[in-house]
């Protein structure tokens, strides 16, 4: 779904601003992967974002982004994404722990 902060506008419905979340738990159920795509990692709510088991974070220097990261990865990670260079993320696995965050290009 890209564009997905859309989904999260305070003009919608609350039955709007719903949907992402209840489809994504719907599907999940059924083992089907739903790809949330914005620009801003704090478009997304507190609740929607600890339900996501995988994060690919490009470079950002918004503070509301780097706190939201902070509180989903912790560690050094919120201060190396601003200093990402151009065409490279990092990969937040959070369903295996031990296979935490790499590095992609």
């Amino acid at each position: 779904m890209e564009e997905a902060h859309l989904w999260a506008s305070k003009d919608l419905p609350k039955e709007a601003v719903r949907f992402p979340d209840s489809a994504v738990r719907l599907l999940g159920k059924n083992g089907v992967g739903v790809m949330l795509v914005s620009q801003k990692i704090s478009d997304f709510d507190s609740a929607m974002r600890s339900a996501m088991n995988m994060s690919i974070l490009f470079r950002t220097k918004f503070e509301g982004d780097l706190k939201a990261i902070a509180k989903m990865v912790g560690g050094e990670i919120p201060r190396a994404v601003p200093t990402l260079p151009v065409g490279y993320s990092v990969f937040s696995l959070l369903v295996m722990p031990s296979i935490h965050v790499g590095l992609t290009s």
